[in-house]
């Protein structure tokens, strides 16, 4: 992030404290209850993170699992290339991969009837070939989907149609602020997911905002932050929060230049329609959600740390 925008962040922090409220709507604003309905649909429009690009760094490496009810293969070709595709077999429509991660495999086979595809997509073997003689192959390639790599995550596309997207401009400019912060190079640590009884829009709404900090949080974090400071900034459907720390009660205006600001707030960044991006001083904690029914949530979590930990440093990131 540019020094300037920074010291203006923190200008606008200041200026929060002293009229002791936060940025807001100049009016209240209601969500008709029909509006929260399965838009799964919807949601595989939109790029969604799917792990840590530290998991798929070297040719041959992969990754296997659902995103937005949609079985996705991730692959590092042997040009070092990351592809993304429907991990399912054009014959037969068979899942070619469980769900999970590995390395060093370049081809993968159809567990039903043996089609072979290599890491690019490429149908190269169909036995006894002779009962598809008229069959094009170039038709039956593994179906691509829109991936990239970006702030340390890998992004996919759920929906096909969508395959020639650019990911990048969909996320706009708060993942370049990311990649300022350096979480291109970070590796991903303890992933975990689970199951909660939610619609993931209740988990959204009360997710972006710090008005619940005093009261859910009053022995965790809220002895850290100033209550509802927090700053909002929209760029279309994302949105950057800045979450102010006390410490910044301490420091005058005329300090500000050349501040470091993740010594005064966190950063929590929103990425319609699952992601929340979490800044922290040496680190980023990452969550995604997936909806399975409409009250019910698949929430994931990853931290984004600079290193792969050795033993010394396990004890302090466990």
């Amino acid at each position: 992030m540019q020094q300037a925008v920074q010291e203006r962040i923190l200008r606008r922090a200041l200026l929060c404290i002293a009229n002791g409220t936060p940025d807001m709507a100049a009016e209240a604003h209601r969500v008709p209850v029909k509006e929260y309905a399965d838009e799964l649909n919807i949601l595989r429009r939109y790029p969604q993170p799917v792990g840590a690009a530290s998991d798929v760094t070297n040719p041959g490496d992969w990754i296997a699992r659902s995103c937005m009810g949609m079985p996705v293969l991730i692959t590092r070709d042997c040009n070092g290339a990351l592809r993304a595709y429907l991990n399912v077999c054009r014959h037969r429509g068979m899942q070619l991969v469980d769900c999970g991660r590995g390395s060093n495999r370049f081809d993968f086979s159809c567990p039903y009837h043996a089609w072979r595809y290599d890491n690019t997509g490429l149908l190269k073997n169909i036995p006894k070939s002779f009962g598809f003689h008229n069959l094009p192959r170039e038709d039956f390639n593994l179906v691509p989907l829109a991936a990239e790599e970006r702030a340390g995550l890998i992004w996919v596309i759920a929906e096909p149609r969508l395959r020639n997207a650019s990911i990048s401009a969909l996320l706009g400019p708060y993942v370049d602020e990311l990649e300022g912060f350096g979480f291109c190079s970070h590796v991903g640590y303890a992933p975990r997911s689970f199951s909660i009884a939610s619609h993931w829009k209740l988990l959204a709404d009360g997710s972006l905002e710090d008005y619940h900090f005093q009261v859910l949080h009053q022995k965790t974090s809220a002895p850290l932050f100033l209550d509802t400071s927090q700053l909002t900034d929209n760029q279309g459907l994302h949105f950057r929060f800045f979450l102010v720390q006390r410490s910044l009660t301490r420091a005058a205006e005329e300090g500000l230049r050349g501040s470091v600001i993740r010594t005064f707030g966190n950063f929590l960044y929103f990425f319609f329609s699952s992601t929340w991006f979490l800044v922290q001083p040496d680190h980023a904690m990452v969550t995604f959600t997936t909806p399975t029914d409409v009250r019910t949530t698949m929430l994931e979590k990853l931290a984004l740390i600079p290193k792969e930990p050795d033993e010394n440093d396990r004890a302090y990131w466990d």
